[in-house]
């Protein structure tokens, strides 16, 4: 037994883990530094990048009503990794709202807008300020097909349509989205491990450093 380096116990270990999940939680969830001016302008690009990617010319349709594959996920992976669930959930409350009046598809409906406020929450859990796992964005991915494309729309298309075709349109979305999950998963671990730190990071670090 090595007397001078004593495995912690249980109670230690359990102990450090809990105190740095709270230090964990009181960081994930502050809005300190979030909205500066600067953060503001490069969302206020983002946003600019997201609204052009809900343009029918860069998704791809099953049917003119059923989309596949839609890009705007880039600009919010990018957000959720780098401004968190408060600057997340502005950010997408902004991209549906300013997304809808520029490309509206029907009318307007509000929780959609909760959608992808959740949407990013959920991302920013997995990606905010902690090491990129690829089985981290797979949970995400997982939990978002889950609990908002198919949860949350359900509820919606209840309100909107019914129950009856609420479920027979989004039992196909599920399918769908379960199809493309591999795609969807590596396209994001792509973006966060690649074109944030070449494209996003490195030009900030450099200006910083003038």
């Amino acid at each position: 037994m090595n007397r001078l380096n004593p495995r912690p116990t249980k109670r230690e270990w359990l102990s450090t883990f809990f105190s740095a999940k709270r230090e964990w939680l009181s960081t994930f969830f502050s809005a300190k530094d979030v909205f500066t001016v600067k953060n503001l302008c490069v969302m206020a690009m983002l946003l600019a990048v997201g609204v052009v990617m809900k343009a029918p010319v860069f998704n791809i349709y099953l049917t003119p009503n059923q989309k596949i594959i839609g890009f705007e996920f880039i600009p919010e992976i990018i957000v959720a990794y780098m401004f968190g669930p408060w600057g997340g959930m502005a950010y997408a409350l902004a991209l549906d709202t300013v997304g809808f009046l520029v490309f509206p598809q029907g009318a307007y409906f509000f929780g959609y807008a909760i959608s992808e406020m959740l949407t990013l929450f959920i991302y920013a859990l997995f990606v905010y300020k902690q090491p990129l796992r690829l089985w981290k964005l797979v949970i995400a991915q997982a939990v978002v097909t889950l609990v908002v494309f198919y949860g949350t729309h359900f509820l919606w298309g209840v309100v909107l349509w019914g129950a009856d075709t609420s479920f027979w349109l989004n039992t196909t979305k599920l399918v769908i989205n379960l199809a493309t999950f591999p795609v969807i998963v590596l396209m994001k671990y792509f973006v966060v491990r690649e074109l944030i730190p070449r494209v996003v990071l490195s030009p900030q670090r450099a200006a910083a450093g003038k």
